[in-house]
């Protein structure tokens, strides 16, 4: 039995293999945890009330570091310099000081998620403070999420290890 050919010669009859098309490849969740010296309630009231403090509006943002970011009732919306407003994220449930959930606006600037639950917790190491774990579906970008929780750790004091 004759060898094939091991490179392609364009006076040969046969075509060429062709290499099958690469599956689109799921990353799963984004889930992201740190243990910050913080108890719950003060976790919960850093990411609801002061989410201006922390958030990186200087890199993801639809108007810049001179917009503003909060909650209006069950709505995370931004607003820029000349009071327009940009909806990110609609809450679909939470537990005061323990969960909140967004469902993300397909609108949002920069930011792509299907939903984003925040979970907050006792430590589990036995240490004082408060455990948070973002889980993030259909995050993208992937290091855009993790810079925002980092930052969000950071200003409650703790540090996360992020791989």
């Amino acid at each position: 039995m004759p060898e094939e050919p091991s490179v392609f010669s364009p006076f040969s009859h046969a075509a060429p293999a062709v290499e099958p098309a690469a599956a689109p490849q799921s990353h799963g969740p984004l889930v992201l945890t740190a243990t910050v010296g913080a108890p719950p309630e003060a976790a919960f009231r850093a990411l609801t009330d002061s989410v201006h403090l922390w958030w990186p509006l200087s890199e993801v943002s639809t108007w810049g570091e001179d917009a503003f970011l909060e909650f209006e009732g069950d709505s995370l919306v931004e607003t820029g310099p000349r009071n327009e407003t940009a909806l990110w994220a609609q809450a679909r449930g939470w537990q005061q000081d323990r969960w909140v959930e967004l469902e993300w606006s397909p609108d949002a600037p920069v930011l792509q998620a299907s939903t984003v639950l925040v979970e907050l917790g006792e430590a589990t190491d036995g240490a004082p403070g408060t455990t948070a774990t973002w889980r993030i579906d259909d995050a993208q970008p992937r290091e855009t999420w993790s810079d925002a929780f980092e930052r969000f750790v950071r200003f409650l004091g703790g540090r996360s290890d992020l791989d």
